[in-house]
């Protein structure tokens, strides 16, 4: 039997892996070589890369999964970890938008969760829950997922219209999708995503204007007024502007905090589908009619 350093083998743990190169290539190790634990051997792994990234080939510095997975198994990580992993920081984007993202909203918002289910039920729930509560419907497939649309159907608008809430949310946004990645064994990460940069441009749009009518109102103040007039004019200019303003934040992060709402409630539906059974049409049509003859009976 001959061991191949260059094919491991993932079935076997660190603590097996490394025995057996010691019984199959004793003469390759030396006997007092430095043993790094997995936070040394992190960090020395990171500067690498780093260093890796800063030279004249990190263009050609690219890994396939399969080659992370065997990297992995070399230094005693199991398979099913390495992919989790993967799926996590794949669907995991970076937050943007600076200042503004931060004050108003980012380019976009999103929420995952790993859920333990098959990949198809997975996506039926989700499917169920955007056509059924939110009033979607897919506009194209994508590797993982797919993105979705407003459905402007008149069916569906008319069962929005006949829903006893608020509008749903995920209806006014844009660019909605969603993925679906094999993170294990029968277990999915799931994330949903909706783009907001859009109502980030709304909200300096207007404060941009509350600026400027502040400004031409402070002129005709101090152009046309003196002392204490002058004075209480502009305060009460600046307390209309700051009121303006704090409206203006407040709306709009209240919208975005609505979609990520909804967003939420979707993955929680993936992974509960009794949920989004709550949330339809009939089911609120069922506890109306229940809370009518509730009413009835205790009037009676």
């Amino acid at each position: 039997m001959t061991y191949d350093r260059s094919v491991p083998d993932p079935v076997h743990d660190a603590a097996a892996a490394e025995a057996e190169w010691e019984a199959y290539a004793p003469g390759e190790r030396q006997a007092g070589a430095d043993r790094l634990d997995f936070a040394t051997a992190d960090r020395v792994l990171r500067r690498a890369v780093e260093l890796q990234a800063a030279g004249d080939d990190a263009a050609e510095a690219e890994l396939s999964e399969d080659v992370l997975v065997r990297i992995a198994a070399e230094v005693g990580v199991s398979e099913a970890n390495l992919r989790r992993a993967l799926a996590e920081v794949q669907a995991t984007p970076a937050a943007e938008g600076g200042a503004w993202g931060r004050l108003l909203a980012p380019d976009r918002v999103s929420v995952s969760e790993l859920i333990a289910r098959q990949e198809d039920e997975v996506v039926a729930a989700l499917a169920g829950w955007m056509r059924q509560v939110q009033g979607m419907r897919l506009r194209r497939r994508t590797e993982h997922g797919g993105l979705w649309e407003k459905d402007t159907h008149l069916v569906t608008r008319l069962r929005m219209g006949l829903r006893m809430q608020r509008p749903p949310a995920l209806r006014s946004a844009g660019g909605v999708s969603h993925t679906v990645r094999p993170a294990g064994r029968d277990e999915q990460l799931v994330e949903m995503g909706a783009d907001t940069e859009g109502l980030r441009q709304i909200g300096q749009v207007l404060l941009a204007a509350g600026a400027a009518v502040g400004g031409v109102a402070a002129a005709s103040a101090v152009a046309g007024l003196e002392g204490a007039a002058q004075v209480g004019a502009l305060a009460g200019i600046a307390a209309g502007l700051a009121a303006w303003s704090g409206t203006v934040v407040w709306r709009v992060r209240s919208r975005v905090r609505r979609i990520r709402d909804a967003l939420r409630r979707a993955v929680d539906c993936a992974a509960d589908p009794d949920l989004a059974a709550g949330g339809s049409l009939r089911a609120q049509l069922d506890r109306l009619q229940r809370d009518w003859a509730g009413g009835g009976r205790n009037g009676r």
